[in-house]
C-alpha cells in the first residue's frame, strides 16, 4: 500500500474533533430530512450515495509526523503506519458528474487505529462549506428543488433564499474562481466542517460506486 504522509491531514483531524459539537435542540435537523431533500432536489440514484455519488476508493497508510505528535497524543501519530481507506469523489448527487467541471472535490478518510479505534474524516476542496448551519443547508437544498411543472428550480425562490442567506454563495463563488483540477493528486483539501448535532446515517453502499477494484492512493 502507498504511504500517505501529510501534516494537513493531522490538522484537519483535530479541527474536525473541535467543530463537530452538539448544537441547541432548536438548531438540530433530522438527518433523514436531509436524505429525503437530497432526493427531492437532485433525484434518486439507486445504489449510490446522496452526495458525492461519483467516486473511487483506495487503500493506503498514514504515518503521523513529529508535528502531529506535538499536537495530539492519539495513536494515529505514534510514528507507525496506520491503515487508511480513502474515497475520492466529485461533489454532487449524480453518479455521472463531469470530471472537467469547476465543482467540489471530496476526500473521505477512515483511519483504522490500534485497539479497534476508528477515525472518519471528510474534507473538501474549498476553505468554506456550502452553509453555516444545518438548517441553512437544508433550506438551500429546498430552494433548489425543481418545480413539478417546469422541472427546473424556481429562480425567484433561489434568489430570495440566497439574498437572505449570503453564506450559501461563498462555496460556489470560490469553486468558480478555481481552475479545473488536473487530478485528485493536485487537489488541496481542508476540513471545512458544518457542525452537526448528530452523525448522518451510514449509507447502505460504502463502495466506490462504479469501481470494485481499490486503487493505490497517491502520495501526498
Amino acid at each position: 500500500m502507498s504511504p500517505i504522509r501529510a501534516v494537513s491531514v493531522a490538522a484537519s483531524a483535530l479541527a474536525g474533533v473541535t467543530l463537530f459539537t452538539s448544537l441547541p435542540a432548536a438548531a438540530q435537523v433530522d438527518p433523514n430530512r436531509f436524505l429525503d431533500q437530497f432526493e427531492a432536489t437532485f433525484g434518486k440514484f439507486e445504489g449510490f450515495r446522496r452526495s458525492g455519488a461519483k467516486g473511487i476508493c483506495a487503500t493506503g497508510e498514514f504515518t503521523g509526523s513529529a508535528e502531529g505528535r506535538a499536537l495530539s497524543t492519539s495513536s494515529a501519530f505514534s510514528g507507525k503506519p496506520v491503515p487508511v481507506i480513502v474515497r475520492f469523489s466529485v461533489g454532487g448527487a449524480s453518479p455521472k458528474a463531469a470530471d472537467n467541471a469547476r465543482s467540489q472535490r471530496n476526500l473521505a478518510l477512515q483511519f483504522n487505529l490500534p485497539g479497534g479505534e476508528t477515525w472518519q474524516m471528510g474534507n473538501i476542496s474549498a476553505p468554506v462549506f456550502g452553509a453555516a448551519t444545518p438548517e441553512q443547508f437544508l433550506g438551500r437544498l429546498q430552494s433548489l428543488q425543481p418545480d413539478p411543472t417546469t422541472k427546473m428550480p424556481d429562480a425567484a425562490k433561489v434568489k430570495t433564499f440566497a439574498e437572505a442567506n449570503p453564506e450559501v454563495l461563498l462555496l460556489p463563488r470560490y469553486l468558480a474562481s478555481q481552475p479545473v483540477p488536473a487530478s485528485f493528486g493536485s487537489v488541496n483539501t481542508t476540513g471545512a466542517y458544518m457542525p452537526l448535532a448528530s452523525p448522518m446515517p451510514r449509507a447502505t453502499n460504502n463502495s466506490a460506486n462504479g469501481s470494485s477494484n481499490p486503487q493505490a492512493a497517491p502520495r501526498a
